[in-house]
């Protein structure tokens, strides 16, 4: 059988590897230039046995309702809760009672736990209680600097009316709600500025585990995105085995108009500074506290 080109036609060039190349590549760049799939968002509801089968199923009709873009998922144990946090979590919904064999202050050290792994973007939690007053007690002890995200409701004595309001209203304010509470404090610290490659004197006078705002105790002025390192005094709210000095580095995010205040963002913070910035925040805010109380207990006495 002649060929190609013993009878004169065109031959046809064989596929060569850089034809395949060329595919693949334009592969590449369709893929990328292809709308990406959205990643779902879920509310977790995670009830223990003693919340009434229809308040679960309502709040479930509720959600499908009123909000149908997010998926539910329903952990049965803690375990399981663990695992499912690794998605797109925007609200959990979280039985205090959930897990049996945990008390109070072990089921909050999980919730921490959890807001910990999250790191920077911690989920809101909506508690289901039926003891509003341990509760209150026993958060304040582990989880007082996330009080601006979460929130909890007395199920039982309310009624289910109050627990979709409740859902709704953290749903709602999930975009512009602070990531964690801010605190006024009044402490004085040492800063390394990288750009100068030097110490300078500076006071904290707001503080959260995201942040805070600083104030130069000398005649210098900040700049947006100037990187600094804080030398935050903590040995006398936490024990001495976890230092004299939290160092933890720090951005310039916003400078006030007289330049000598500024708001800054904590950068690269690692798990363990962040467990040593939430004690130290719930121990100082605790005492502080404690002093104001003592101090209305003494003028009310006079």
């Amino acid at each position: 059988m002649a060929t190609d080109d013993e009878t004169g036609g065109t031959p046809t060039p064989a596929p060569s590897a850089q034809t395949d190349k060329d595919a693949k590549m334009r592969g590449v760049a369709d893929y990328l230039q292809a709308p990406r799939k959205k990643r779902r968002s879920y509310v977790l509801v995670a009830c223990g046995r003693n919340i009434p089968q229809e308040t679960q199923s309502g709040i479930d009709q509720f959600l499908k309702n009123q909000f149908k873009n997010y998926a539910i998922s329903h952990p049965k144990t803690p375990e399981e809760l663990v695992k499912q946090m690794a998605r797109q979590v925007v609200l959990l919904v979280f039985d205090d009672e959930f897990a049996e064999h945990l008390d109070m202050a072990a089921t909050l050290q999980l919730m921490f736990d959890l807001k910990k792994k999250k790191g920077s973007s911690p989920v809101p939690v909506l508690f289901l209680t039926r003891d509003p007053k341990r509760l209150i007690d026993g958060y304040s002890k582990v989880l007082l600097p996330y009080q601006e995200a979460d929130d909890y409701v007395d199920y039982e004595r309310l009624g289910t009316a109050h627990v979709y309001s409740k859902i709704r209203s953290s749903l709602s304010t999930t975009n512009n709600r602070r990531r964690s509470r801010r605190y006024k404090v009044d402490l004085e610290l040492a800063y390394f500025l990288l750009d100068a490659d030097a110490f300078f004197p500076g006071r904290l006078i707001d503080l959260s585990i995201h942040g805070g705002l600083i104030k130069a105790d000398d005649d210098r002025t900040y700049k947006v995105g100037e990187q600094i390192k804080l030398h935050i005094p903590i040995a006398e709210f936490l024990s001495p085995t976890e230092g004299d000095y939290l160092k933890i580095s720090a951005k310039v995010r916003r400078v006030f108009i007289g330049g000598s205040q500024a708001g800054i963002s904590f950068e690269y913070v690692t798990e363990k500074q962040l467990l040593t910035l939430t004690r130290f925040l719930t121990e100082m805010v605790n005492h502080q506290n404690a002093r104001r109380l003592q101090a209305m207990r003494a003028k009310n006495a006079r």
